[in-house]
């Protein structure tokens, strides 16, 4: 199966130089194929079984570029992935006991997960080139927002906030993005999320005012969300209304971007609710990098006291970012040679004083060849968001082709 899998996403590779009217010009390189190779061990304690685990996969992602024409082109990268180890977790390890213990016996075992071997397409999509706009059809990035952990602005992707710059799985979708005037752009997008029947549209203009890259957008979005009462995934909407910006100050990096979410009829969400961002960054002389970030979500809950067994699983989910309402990220990066950085970044849920501590060491061994090792440290009293998660780490080797 995964041969014929292979066999098909070359046959796409290749369906639009068979479909071309154009000849290559010359110089075209005609496909191109990249990508990498990686493998990541993931270690930490498990309360059920108690001792140490590890998880440990390969993944081996294929990209394929291709130059129809001038106006043509097709991107696809597809990835395969193989898991060993401990690859069956139960969920509710990871939640405070006061929450697990009210989850009825008969739904225990919705709580076990099992990660599987598996294949897929990451990105797939046609660019075409017009007079005045380009459209992109397929699965692809729609990279909106301009913060570096958080992104309220974008309702498509799910972001790993422990590693917030690793890649993100794209959406089906169409985007037409027509260029004007000086540096602006208004970009249009109809994307299928998980049901046909439920497509999601947003709408963005984007302009340079004054060095500062400004945009406002409106989107119409449909979304899982749990049922509080049966735990049932539905699809509901919402209208948000977002802005973002960033620019440099006296060599200051600064950034912004926030929300104005207005939930449909049938959300199980009744109040209207606004999430921003504000972030900070600067590089020193010697070479030291430090960032910090901060988020604020109106929809969140105020104390731990208060949450319950939906704020986790929309987590576990990533049906929502975060549980609270006030969150802080400070961060360094600091180049110890040409080959080696140390980065330490910190995440605080403010309101229940829990935090994430991660160090990382990135390593270029060789050329084309990067090793990662990370450690997470979650840190808060029982009950916190951060506070019931096993110490972890992990080791991750990438080689480039």
């Amino acid at each position: 199966m995964k041969i014929k899998i292979l066999i098909l996403f070359l046959i796409l590779a290749n369906l639009p130089a068979l479909l071309a009217d154009e000849e290559k010009t010359e110089g075209d390189d005609g496909i191109l194929l990249s990508g990498y190779f990686e493998n990541q061990g993931f270690l930490r304690y498990s309360k059920s079984q108690e001792k140490l685990t590890l998880l440990d996969y390969n993944k081996l992602r294929l990209d394929i570029k291709t130059e129809v024409s001038s106006s043509l082109t097709f991107n696809a990268d597809i990835v395969f992935m193989t898991y060993h180890g401990a690859t069956a977790f139960d969920l509710l390890e990871f939640l405070p006991a006061s929450i697990a213990s009210t989850v009825p016996d008969y739904m225990a075992d919705n709580f076990n997960i099992f990660l599987e071997d598996t294949y897929y397409l990451n990105d797939a999509y046609l660019t075409i080139y017009l007079d005045g706009l380009s459209v992109r059809i397929g699965k692809q990035q729609i990279p909106w927002g301009t913060g570096y952990t958080w992104n309220p602005t974008d309702n498509f992707h799910n972001k790993n906030q422990v590693d917030p710059a690793y890649e993100k799985t794209g959406v089906n979708a169409m985007t037409i993005d027509i260029p004007w005037g000086s540096e602006g752009s208004l970009t249009a997008i109809a994307a299928i999320k998980e049901n046909v029947e439920d497509p999601s549209f947003a709408v963005r203009v984007k302009k340079n005012i004054a060095g500062f890259d400004i945009s406002g957008c409106w989107q119409l979005i449909n979304e899982n969300k749990l049922n509080p009462d049966s735990l049932e995934s539905l699809t509901k909407n919402k209208t948000v209304f977002g802005f973002d910006f960033t620019g440099e100050v006296f060599n200051l990096g600064f950034w912004g971007e926030g929300t104005y979410n207005i939930p449909g009829e049938e959300s199980f969400e009744t109040n209207n609710y606004t999430e921003y961002l504000l972030g900070l960054d600067y590089t020193f002389e010697n070479g030291l990098y430090i960032i910090s970030e901060y988020l604020h979500r109106s929809q969140g809950v105020s104390s731990s006291f208060n949450y319950n067994l939906v704020d986790f699983l929309g987590l576990f989910y990533g049906e929502t970012t975060n549980i609270g309402t006030d969150y802080l990220v400070c961060g360094m990066n600091y180049p110890f040679t040409d080959y080696i950085k140390v980065q330490l970044y910190s995440i605080i849920n403010i309101k229940d004083e829990s935090c994430i501590l991660i160090p990382w060491l990135v390593w270029d061994a060789a050329e084309n060849l990067e090793i990662n090792l990370s450690l997470n440290f979650f840190i808060g009293k029982d009950g916190t968001e951060y506070g019931e998660y096993p110490h972890s780490a992990l080791l991750r080797f990438r080689i480039y082709f």
